[in-house]
């Protein structure tokens, strides 16, 4: 995949699963894919050792979460606007415990990290990065952890801008909850899933409204403002925030 893409989820195929429906995505030959998931009370998903690196991010309604180690189970519930991350080699459930729309994101390479551990954070999340009346970031996962490589935050705002050009040393997926940004050309509105290779280089103007949206990628990365300009890594200190470790499991 050489250039930016931009799917709305209306035109992901739906496919019936145990307890609801999934929309899945990823282009062909990208290394990272979103799954979009509508449960009915009682309906999930289970992580088998093999599995994991996998961030979720519970978009509306509630989950129960239930990790299995040697010394026995823990339990949790992840609210609305908290997320999940399943590190490889962990054994784990979640279940819907109403109604609820979970957004799942994935490696097709996984890195190989074996942290075997499931975490769960409510909406304040692990740390907190930016201006609250600006451009503000909630992180799940900085990739600074030993146990697992991935990056989950959600970024938002609450009025228009133009943010900077810039690109990643790491592919990237963005999911569009709420507002409307721009990408040159390109206009997303919620529902918008943004998948966005290494270095390829973007502005994201934000709509009146602002923007709310999820971004994911697998490992560690950094981020080039000027072209040629030395890179700035990516994580909660390196962007003068702090921790929140508004954590639920």
């Amino acid at each position: 995949m050489a250039k930016l893409s931009l799917t709305p989820l209306a035109e992901v195929v739906a496919e019936s699963i145990a307890g609801g429906t999934s929309r899945r995505h990823s282009p062909d030959g990208y290394s990272l894919w979103i799954e979009v998931l509508d449960l009915e009370p009682g309906g999930g998903l289970t992580w088998a050792p093999a599995d994991g690196d996998e961030a979720v991010y519970v978009a509306a309604g509630e989950t129960d979460v239930v990790e299995y180690r040697a010394d026995g189970r823990r339990a949790g519930c992840c609210p609305p606007g908290g997320a999940v991350i399943v590190e490889q080699g962990a054994r784990a459930v979640l279940t819907s415990v109403g109604v609820c729309q979970l957004v799942r994101f994935g490696s097709t390479a996984p890195v190989g990290v074996f942290g075997r551990g499931v975490h769960v954070f409510g909406p304040r999340g692990w740390g907190f990065s930016g201006d609250p009346a600006g451009t503000h970031a909630t992180w799940f996962s900085d990739s600074t952890w030993e146990s697992t490589p991935l990056t989950l935050l959600q970024v938002g705002r609450d009025t228009p801008s133009q943010g900077p050009s810039h690109h990643h040393s790491q592919d990237e997926i963005i999911y569009l909850l709420d507002g409307s940004i721009s990408l040159g050309s390109l206009e997303a509105e919620p529902g918008a899933i943004l998948c966005i290779p290494a270095n390829v280089r973007y502005r994201i103007t934000a709509g009146p409204a602002g923007y709310r949206f999820l971004n994911y990628r697998s490992g560690p990365a950094a981020q080039v403002y000027e072209r040629d300009s030395a890179p700035q890594f990516e994580n909660v200190a390196a962007r003068h925030g702090h921790l929140t470790d508004d954590r639920i499991l």
